[in-house]
């Protein structure tokens, strides 16, 4: 199987750690992070003072169109919104962090919410 290219849009670098702790690999963050943005309407106040909105449109910019095998890197509400194979999050789910001493250290892999898995045809 090819090595796939790894591509960080996150602002921060990204740590994989194996099973013993070890790193696996560390992916620099990027310099032009994709960014996530909303447009919000109010809907109404919750107990009379938490704000309460709706999310009416969303819009993603910095993520490059499909490439074969390059997998993009990017915050979990953009992986989540985008759907695609070829961009995944950091495994940020119970189990996926790796803390020592309550540290943050690392994760152990990438999520995706595409309806394929990247790299399958």
């Amino acid at each position: 199987m090819a090595q796939e290219k790894i591509i960080n849009l996150t602002g921060n670098d990204i740590t994989i750690v194996g099973n013993y702790r070890q790193i696996v690999t560390m992916i620099p963050k990027s310099k032009n992070p994709a960014r996530i943005h909303f447009e919000r309407e109010a809907i109404r106040m919750v107990n009379g003072k938490i704000p309460l909105v709706k999310i009416l449109t969303v819009w993603i910019e910095g993520v490059p169109d499909p490439e074969p095998g390059v997998i993009y890197v990017v915050s979990s509400i953009i992986a989540h919104h985008l759907k695609r194979p070829d961009v995944v999050s950091p495994d940020t789910a119970p189990g996926g962090v790796v803390k020592v001493n309550g540290r943050l250290v690392g994760v152990r892999g990438f999520q995706s919410w595409a309806d394929e898995s990247p790299g399958e045809e």
